[in-house]
Formats: structure tokens, sequence, C-alpha cells
């Protein structure tokens, strides 16, 4: 015990200066010395106590049928899906309650269509629930943004597909291994926490901090995950779908490829003929490196690659996306990068530090002090 405190101590003051062999290796040593975690319990306290709560997901989920009923008394063709956090096993409290609506009739295409049905099911709301603050937001995707009860957030769309396939895979990615789901929770609530979250605000969206996980866990030696779209590449699937973007005035169509493997036994398969080793380090050991990982080496490998869980690796940056110093591709609609919005110096900095600091409280066991909560002031000087 004494020799790892010993290394954890090194760890804690050098660790961000090591090479990354070094870093391994004394990161190995210490796993040999003695059980690193013991965070590990309190890390799956904190899945169990930041998860959406049953009542609650029933609750929303009827609020989202009762608009779809009564839509479908006008338009018989319309279906509804859930996409986001509460489906993909990345819920949490706060989580928004995310609903599409599939209207499976050509009449109803174009920007402007949707954002008319979202106008009609305001109206009908007004008549029949207790909704507050009821906007249509006429954004890239036009959204029906209201709050009900305890100020859940509710945010409706039209036709927005890859919203659900992305949900989908994220699910399967949940379902491989536990960790998966305990980590990406941890890193959300600690994103959230430290004022690091949101990219209105200028950082991250919960969604490209459960993508940075994912990446973490298909590249770490050995990888935990694989990559479930080049699983399907390599058996042959492909499911086209066509994804619209744009505004108003400027639609782009875009044709995507939706496959990826969601059979669990042919994904163990992949795993035990391809991955030579099993990696057996526990949730609150991967949680210490993703926070390494990223606080340090990431920035040197940055400027250069785009992190892709479609690929299962860092692809080469595409030339509009080279003031991103944070890139993330989303993982079907290549031509979108979630790290765009943490675009500003300031921005990627306090991220940046936030990873560093989440590092050094993962290696004095201190986690709740991980989860302490900051008030971070809007910079007015942040233009660039």
């Amino acid at each position: 015990q004494q020799e790892s405190d010993q290394l954890n101590e090194v760890l804690q003051h050098f660790g961000g200066y090591l090479g990354e062999s070094r870093y391994q290796v004394l990161t190995n040593i210490r796993k040999k010395l003695t059980v690193i975690d013991p965070l590990a319990a309190a890390l799956a306290q904190n899945t169990a106590n930041f998860s959406m709560k049953q009542e609650k997901l029933n609750r929303g989920k009827q609020i989202c049928q009762d608009i779809l009923e009564s839509l479908q008394k006008q338009i018989p063709s319309a279906e509804g899906e859930f996409f986001g956090s509460i489906v993909n096993g990345f819920d949490t409290q706060h989580s928004d309650f995310d609903y599409t609506i599939l209207m499976n009739d050509s009449r109803y295409d174009g920007y402007e269509s949707k954002v008319r049905i979202l106008e009609f099911i305001k109206a009908r709301m007004a008549l029949t629930t207790t909704a507050e603050d009821v906007t249509v937001i006429q954004a890239r995707v036009p959204i029906l943004k209201f709050y009900i009860e305890d100020h859940w957030e509710f945010n409706i769309s039209v036709d927005n597909p890859l919203g659900v396939y992305n949900s989908r895979l994220l699910g399967a990615y949940a379902k491989i291994d536990p960790r998966v789901r305990e980590i990406g929770l941890a890193v959300k609530r600690w994103a959230k926490a430290r004022g690091v979250l949101g990219a209105p605000d200028g950082y991250l969206s919960s969604y490209a901090y459960v993508l940075m996980v994912i990446s973490f866990l298909q590249t770490t030696k050995p990888p935990v995950l694989p990559s479930l779209q080049k699983i399907a590449r390599q058996n042959g699937k492909s499911e086209l779908i066509t994804v619209r973007k744009g505004t108003q005035y400027n639609e782009v169509y875009l044709s995507v490829d939706v496959a990826f493997e969601d059979n669990l036994e042919e994904i163990k398969e992949f795993m035990t003929g391809n991955f030579t080793t099993s990696n057996t380090t526990s949730s609150a050991g991967l949680l210490e490196e993703f926070f390494h990982n990223y606080g340090y080496n990431y920035q040197a490998e940055a400027s250069k690659g785009s992190l892709s869980i479609s690929a299962g690796k860092m692809v080469t940056k595409k030339p509009n996306f080279n003031n991103n110093l944070i890139s993330i591709l989303d993982p079907f609609d290549h031509t979108s990068d979630l790290g765009a919005p943490a675009r500003t110096k300031v921005k990627r900095k306090e991220i940046f530090s936030e990873l560093q600091l989440a590092y050094r409280k993962m290696l004095a066991k201190d986690f709740e002090g991980l989860f302490e909560e900051v008030k971070r002031q809007p910079n007015n000087t942040d233009f660039w």
C-alpha cells in the first residue's frame, strides 16, 4: 500500500509530463501493487443514483404519446420515436425528453412543412396541457420546446430519423459492457458539475462527451469496445437513408449509411477473434485513464485528426474542421463535427483544465471532489 501511495504521488504531480509509455508502465505497476480503485463501488452507486427514475420516464413518455395521438387524428400516418439519453442507456435525472414524429408522407417533406406541423401541435397543446414556455424554434432542425411539471424539458421534432439511429447505436454500445454506461454517466455528471457542458455555451454537448468515452474505449490498450459500424461493413451490411439538413432557405439532402452490428453474439464473437487480450480494468480505473488521455495526450494529436467511433480510431481531419481543435465526427453524418461549439481558446482551455483536474482528483481518490459544482461567469471578451 505504501509503494502504491508513492506511485500515486508521482503520477499525481508528474503524470501530465510523462511520455505515454512511461505513464503506462507506472500505471501497470500500480495495478499490480494494490487495487487502485476503491472508487469502483462509488462509481456503481453514481450510476444508480444519477439515472432517471422510472416514474419520471413513464410520465414523460405518456405526455409524448398523448401529443402523437392528438396529431394522428389529423394525420393517421404519423408515428413517434424517442431518441437521445432516455433511450440510449446514458439517461440522467436531468435528461430531456427528445421525441421525433415521423410523418411517413411525402406531402409533409421540407422545412416549412415541419414548422407548420409543430405550430399545429403547439396550438393543440394550448387547449389540452399545462405546459409552460411552449416555443417553436426554427433552428437547423426545427423543434417544439416546452416544459412541464417539475421543469422537465421536452424537444419535439419532425422527421429526424438520424437522431433515432444515433440513439440506437449508443444503446448498442452501452449493452456490450456495463463499464461503458458507468463511465459515460460519470463523465456527463462531471461535465455538468464543472460547468463545461452545453454546446450553446461554447462547450461540448453530453452527446459529444459520450462519443469521447466510446472512442477512448475503442482505442485504449487493450480495447474495451470494437467499432459496431466497422463490423457491419465487414459483414457486408448497409442501410441507406436520406437525411435533410440545412435551413429554411438552404436544404441539403444527404445519403447516409446507418448500418451497425447490434447482435451481441456477433459482437462478442468479433471481439474474441480480434482482441488478443481482454481489458479487465475496472470502471474507476478506466475513468482515470479517460481523464488522463484527454487532459494530456489528446491535445498533441487533436490538431491533426478527428475522433471517429465509426472508424474506431482517429481519422484525418477534414479541411473545413481545421479550426476545431476538439473534433468529434458524428457517427453517421460525417459532415457534422460535434466539437465545433468549443471553438474558442478560452472554452477549450477550460475544458482541458477541467480534464486535467479530474485526473488529479481520481488519483487522490477524491470522487466527491470530482463532482464539486462550479458556476462559470459568461466571458464577454471570448471572441476568438
